[in-house]
């Protein structure tokens, strides 16, 4: 009497093709995430407030909350005098990340580490810092869509509200440049400074002695 043909080897062999096909294709998703996001960011950095933007590196993992941006630099838009507005050696932000998009912000852990900060004032007295909030800040409500027009005399967009409950601060440089006087004014100052803070719901808890 024959012995019964036993499928279940085969059927373990399918599962196992299976199983690796599907990490394959989870590794390819992974690799294209890594790949085409700091791409988009910064394609969306420049479209939506005209400020050029380049990254050595991002990873963002929405299911554990943790973003980290890596060699940052932002360019001044082709009207300031001066190229470079920041230099950002890493940012790491943990927590919910969605409310960096909307609402107030609430974070666990953020930490800003800058190389260097120009702040650049115009000969028509516009900043650079003043742009990029107005746009960053329209950005901020409006998920997609032109930039619109800035109106003479309107009142400025009330601040967002945001809780870092530990927020570590590293700040090498900060250049200050005014272009609105017969000679331009520049000025580099070396800060250095590495500071702690707990809590941080308003600006003005960042100004410890140290940093003034």
């Amino acid at each position: 009497m024959r012995a019964p043909i036993r499928a279940r080897p085969r059927r373990g062999g399918i599962y196992f093709r299976l199983l690796v096909l599907l990490a394959a294709l989870g590794s390819l998703a992974a690799l294209a995430w890594m790949l085409l996001l700091p791409v988009w960011i910064t394609h969306e950095i420049h479209a939506r407030t005209g400020f050029d933007a380049r990254v050595a590196s991002l990873a963002c993992n929405p299911f554990t909350g943790r973003l980290t941006i890596r060699g940052l630099v932002l360019a001044n838009p082709a009207q300031f005098p001066l190229g470079d507005f920041v230099q950002l050696r890493e940012l790491r932000a943990v927590g919910d990340l969605r409310s960096l998009l909307s609402g107030p912000v609430t974070l666990d852990e953020l930490v800003l580490d800058v190389r260097r900060l120009v702040l650049v004032r115009r000969a028509d007295g516009r900043s650079n810092a003043e742009l990029f909030e107005q746009n960053l800040g329209w950005m901020a409500a409006q998920p997609s869509g032109p930039i619109p027009p800035a109106i003479p005399g309107a009142p400025p967009a009330p601040a967002r509200k945001f809780l870092l409950r530990h927020f570590t601060l590293r700040f090498d440089q900060l250049t200050l440049a005014d272009y609105t006087g017969p000679s331009p004014d520049v000025h580099d100052y070396r800060l250095m400074l590495d500071q702690q803070y707990e809590n941080v719901t308003d600006s003005k808890q960042l100004l410890v002695p140290d940093v003034l």
